[in-house]
């Protein structure tokens, strides 16, 4: 894959995680954001730990007046796109981007004179502060700077679809494609975080609301492009939308928000669109592979073949972080010397695996013989990983086909060295895509579940239940997450844990409104 579009993905990976943050090197406790972090320095497992204090709160009557996202009935048959871009600056409000402009120069003049991190200054240090903790004057001041995408958000939620009319399929080299207004959404997102938290800290309950639903039409919108890029900025998204619904959840004003988070598509990431164009990426990028089949031709059909090759193999070149040749672009030479390395395992593969009679084979050019080899196994191991996304994930982790994918596919290509190399080189991580498709799905299901916990309160004389089989609203069962949750009373809390590589642990207090 095009060293720009691998790091892309990597970095919405990444970002997905950034809830979860696990960098603490003692046994001392460490605030990160909302979490506060205990590393055991003997055994190296990581405690997050996150405090609630809930009110308790019935489901609302009727149970659908509070929704994130309106049906479908009342979403609008248009394009969203247009709204981002506007509330983005991407069409006008110049004036106002200039002033923003100012206010990040003056912040990197900051950074360069005093030797101090980005986080550690405004705004980017708002956005791990709590409600009650944040300069609510100044950041005030500072989102009146963007206060024109407000309207336009609010309007984008409104519709059904997102397009950004691409015509990704007339594209010569899709993966040079520049995505610059699905990145700059994640900057979007982060002043929606603060705008959430200030309606919080100031009690406009209804407001935070409002904004949560429309971090949430973002995501879900942003899931409906071509690029699993954009499917992942989305979930990185709704990640920080669950974030701040859980501290507007505690607001003693806040309305059960059960029936909201249960009525949200689902899943809500669901990476189809991306699936669906991806699985062709290798064709839709070197699209002279579309030519590669068992009829045979001459030599000077492949070297016509290997001229287009060359040009358009531009995308395997790839780079270091340092701006050094990691991977070059693959010229005729280099080309040949493919073919002439890979073909005894080229011809072994065809006969044996793909099962063409060997003298077929034997009277194909070397060429012919590693390109369409090459063709072959790139199309067993693409569908060796997408094959997944039609089995509940529950199945699919349980499998050990699936729980090896990575090393099996790689082991299977490196069979046919530098051309098995280029066949899975387009590839994503297929067990990665379905781990961030999950966890958006975990994090709703444990936000369901504090939200039946308050109901169930407001029905017990604000007692917390004994086990979470007590609860009337039931917790959905689509989730791995559920099987390894874990629900305790201690000292009059109620501690909810799971495990996701590190210890997760929400500890839940009752405060009645008299208190």
């Amino acid at each position: 894959m095009k060293a720009t579009k691998m790091k892309l993905l990597s970095f919405a990976l990444l970002s997905l995680a950034a809830a979860f943050p696990t960098q603490v090197q003692s046994d001392e406790p460490k605030r990160d954001g909302d979490w506060m972090i205990v590393k055991d320095s003997v055994s190296g497992s990581t405690t997050m730990t996150m405090d609630m204090t809930l009110s308790p709160k019935a489901q609302s009557s009727p149970a659908l007046r509070y929704r994130f996202i309106a049906d479908g009935f009342d979403l609008l048959e248009e394009n969203s796109a247009i709204y981002y871009l506007k509330a983005m600056g991407f069409l006008e409000q110049s004036s106002a981007l200039e002033l923003l402009m100012k206010e990040r120069a003056q912040t990197r003049k900051t950074v360069e004179e005093t030797g101090t991190t980005y986080d550690s200054l405004p705004p980017h240090v708002w956005l791990d502060q709590t409600p009650a903790e944040l300069p609510l004057d100044k950041v005030k001041e500072y989102l009146n700077l963007t206060q024109f995408q407000t309207r336009e958000l609010a309007e984008a939620a409104k519709r059904k679809f997102f397009s950004m009319e691409r015509n990704i399929r007339s594209v010569d080299q899709p993966s040079m494609t520049l995505i610059p207004e699905i990145q700059v959404m994640r900057e979007l997102a982060r002043t929606q975080r603060l705008r959430c938290r200030v309606a919080i800290a100031e009690g406009r309950v209804d407001d935070a609301f409002a904004i949560l639903g429309q971090q949430f039409s973002l995501a879900r919108h942003l899931d409906q492009d071509s690029f699993f890029v954009s499917s992942l900025v989305g979930a990185a998204i709704a990640s920080i939308a669950w974030e701040d619904a859980l501290h507007l959840t505690q607001h003693p004003d806040c309305p059960n928000l059960y029936w909201a988070v249960a009525s949200l598509p689902t899943p809500l990431i669901t990476m189809e669109n991306a699936m669906d164009y991806e699985r062709h990426f290798f064709f839709e990028e070197l699209k002279v592979m579309r030519e590669v089949d068992e009829t045979p031709r001459d030599e000077s059909y492949w070297k016509s073949f290997i001229e287009k090759f060359e040009r358009q193999a531009v995308t395997l070149e790839s780079f270091k972080d340092d701006g050094t040749v990691d991977k070059p672009k693959m010229d005729r030479a280099m080309i040949e010397a493919m073919i002439e390395a890979s073909y005894p395992a080229s011809q072994l593969y065809l006969v044996e695996e793909i099962g063409i009679d060997s003298k077929i084979v034997d009277s194909y050019p070397k060429a012919q013989t590693v390109f369409l080899a090459m063709k072959r196994l790139h199309e067993v191991l693409r569908d060796k990983s997408f094959q997944w996304r039609y089995v509940p994930y529950a199945n699919a982790v349980a499998s050990a086909e699936f729980q090896n994918l990575e090393k099996d596919m790689t082991s299977i290509a490196s069979k046919l060295g530098k051309a098995g190399e280029i066949a899975v080189a387009l590839l994503p991580s297929g067990t990665n895509l379905f781990q961030a498709k999950r966890r958006i799905i975990d994090k709703l299901v444990l936000l369901q579940t504090v939200e039946s916990i308050r109901d169930h309160a407001s029905t017990h004389q604000g007692k917390l239940p004994s086990t979470l089989a007590d609860l009337r609203l039931p917790i959905p069962q689509d989730s791995l997450m559920v099987k390894s949750m874990q629900y305790e009373l201690k000292e009059g809390q109620a501690i909810l844990s799971i495990q996701d590589g590190n210890k997760l642990k929400w500890q839940l207090t009752l405060k009645m409104r008299s208190e």
